[in-house]
């Protein structure tokens, strides 16, 4: 049961086990030491999304209670405090070794102090989804895709702005943008359900020049027009006749 467990825990981070961290080779810690040191130049400067960058390739090659420190720090003054809180609880779990640097002790405790005063201070969201008809849809925060098995339960994030999103069949269904602060709690309910068919219409719309649509116009009613002016054509034509008739016979007499 744990074992099956273990990996929903991991994925909502409610705690951070002892974490194995494989030795780094000679030429990584050389490597991450530049990378430390660039960061530390650019924070000093206070370029904190550079030192950022160069902190986090410094934590990745060589994992150390130092590099993780330097990260976590820039995480936090960032306003990352999730992902801060992360590395912190990281550094508390790694173990301690023989011969390892003086200062990696010191390092863990104020790590876990850190752990303990960011927790309350991270906001939490919660993403549901209700059942409905069809294919169930692909549920993603921020463009990353949330198993299934955390969908329902509360997950630390970022303060900040996040976006929720569920796609099906490569369609998105639902978008949603929410901001979050210190210590909120903020759930976000996904109704995917099946619209019921539109009822069949008569109505057909025609694009007009404003790019609106408008109802076709009615047939128009047979105009009136012609048969007037033939009636009055056909009158003159007898008027005329009679006139014609009347004037030959004063010729005449």
């Amino acid at each position: 049961m744990m074992k099956r467990a273990l990996p929903l825990v991991l994925a909502l981070g409610l705690f951070t086990p002892a974490l194995s961290f494989a030795e780094p080779s000679k030429e990584d810690v050389s490597a991450a030491k530049g990378l430390a040191k660039e960061g530390r130049d650019l924070r000093d400067k206070g370029d904190l999304p550079g030192a950022l960058q160069k902190f986090k390739a410094a934590y990745a090659l060589a994992p150390t209670p130092l590099t993780g420190l330097d990260l976590a720090q820039v995480q936090e003054k960032i306003g990352l405090i999730a992902d801060a809180r992360e590395v912190y609880a990281e550094i508390a779990a790694m173990p301690a070794k023989a011969g390892e640097n003086p200062k990696y002790a010191k390092v863990r405790e104020e790590a876990q102090g850190k752990v303990t005063a960011l927790t309350p201070r991270i906001p939490r969201l919660k993403i549901s989804l209700r059942p409905g008809t069809g294919s169930a849809p692909v549920v993603a925060l921020d463009g990353k895709d949330v198993p299934s098995a955390v969908l329902g339960v509360e997950r630390r994030v970022n303060p900040g702005e996040h976006v929720v999103t569920a796609t099906r069949d490569g369609k998105e269904i639902f978008r949603q943008k929410v901001t979050l602060q210190e210590g909120q709690l903020f759930d976000v309910d996904i109704d995917v359900s099946a619209p019921a068919p539109a009822a069949p219409t008569s109505t057909v719309s025609v694009p007009t020049d404003a790019g609106t649509s408008a109802v076709a116009p009615k047939a128009a009613t047979p105009s009136r027009t012609p048969a007037v002016v033939s009636l009055v054509a056909g009158g003159a034509f007898v008027v005329g006749g009679v006139v014609a008739f009347v004037l030959s016979r004063g010729a005449a007499g």
